[in-house]
Protein backbone atom coordinates (compact mmCIF):
# COMPACT_ATOMS: atom_id res chain seq x y z
CA UNK A 1 0.00 0.00 0.00
CA UNK A 2 1.26 3.44 -0.91
CA UNK A 3 1.78 5.91 1.93
CA UNK A 4 0.27 9.38 1.68
CA UNK A 5 3.69 10.98 1.31
CA UNK A 6 4.40 8.76 -1.74
CA UNK A 7 1.07 9.48 -3.43
CA UNK A 8 1.50 12.21 -6.07
CA UNK A 9 -2.22 13.10 -6.05
CA UNK A 10 -2.25 13.50 -2.27
CA UNK A 11 0.88 15.65 -2.46
CA UNK A 12 -0.58 17.82 -5.24
CA UNK A 13 -3.81 18.48 -3.34
CA UNK A 14 -1.82 19.31 -0.20
CA UNK A 15 0.30 21.75 -2.22
CA UNK A 16 -2.85 23.37 -3.66
CA UNK A 17 -4.41 23.64 -0.19
CA UNK A 18 -1.23 25.18 1.25
CA UNK A 19 -2.03 28.29 -0.82
CA UNK A 20 -5.10 28.94 1.36
CA UNK A 21 -3.09 31.48 3.35
CA UNK A 22 -3.02 33.76 0.28
CA UNK A 23 -6.81 33.92 -0.14
CA UNK A 24 -9.00 35.71 2.40
CA UNK A 25 -12.32 35.38 0.59
CA UNK A 26 -12.24 38.53 -1.49
CA UNK A 27 -12.54 39.10 -5.20
CA UNK A 28 -9.88 37.17 -7.13
CA UNK A 29 -7.14 39.24 -8.72
CA UNK A 30 -3.49 38.78 -9.67
CA UNK A 31 -2.43 38.92 -6.00
CA UNK A 32 -4.59 36.07 -4.69
CA UNK A 33 -5.20 33.87 -7.76
CA UNK A 34 -4.00 30.33 -7.02
CA UNK A 35 -4.57 26.60 -7.23
CA UNK A 36 -6.43 26.90 -3.92
CA UNK A 37 -9.04 29.30 -5.30
CA UNK A 38 -9.83 26.78 -8.05
CA UNK A 39 -10.03 23.91 -5.53
CA UNK A 40 -12.70 25.77 -3.52
CA UNK A 41 -14.51 27.30 -6.54
CA UNK A 42 -18.20 27.06 -5.62
CA UNK A 43 -19.56 26.01 -9.02
CA UNK A 44 -16.94 23.33 -9.71
CA UNK A 45 -18.47 19.88 -9.15
CA UNK A 46 -16.05 17.50 -10.89
CA UNK A 47 -12.32 16.92 -10.71
CA UNK A 48 -10.11 14.74 -12.86
CA UNK A 49 -6.43 14.20 -12.13
CA UNK A 50 -3.63 12.48 -14.02
CA UNK A 51 0.09 12.02 -13.62
CA UNK A 52 3.05 11.47 -15.89
CA UNK A 53 6.44 10.29 -14.74
CA UNK A 54 9.66 10.80 -16.66
CA UNK A 55 13.34 11.60 -16.27
CA UNK A 56 12.53 15.02 -14.79
CA UNK A 57 10.16 13.70 -12.13
CA UNK A 58 6.40 13.33 -11.80
CA UNK A 59 3.91 15.87 -13.10
CA UNK A 60 0.34 16.01 -11.80
CA UNK A 61 -2.41 17.87 -13.63
CA UNK A 62 -5.94 18.64 -12.50
CA UNK A 63 -8.96 19.39 -14.67
CA UNK A 64 -11.99 21.04 -13.09
CA UNK A 65 -15.56 21.09 -14.42
CA UNK A 66 -17.08 23.49 -14.73
CA UNK A 67 -13.85 25.44 -14.64
CA UNK A 68 -13.60 28.49 -12.44
CA UNK A 69 -10.97 30.73 -10.93
CA UNK A 70 -12.00 33.89 -12.76
CA UNK A 71 -10.60 37.33 -12.00
CA UNK A 72 -13.02 39.85 -10.48
CA UNK A 73 -15.15 37.06 -8.96
CA UNK A 74 -15.22 35.36 -5.57
CA UNK A 75 -14.42 31.67 -5.17
CA UNK A 76 -17.55 31.01 -3.07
Amino acid sequence: MQSDSDNPFFNAVNAFNSEKIDYTGGVIDETNYSHYTQVVWKKTTKLGMAKATGNCGTWVVARYSPQGNYFKMMAW
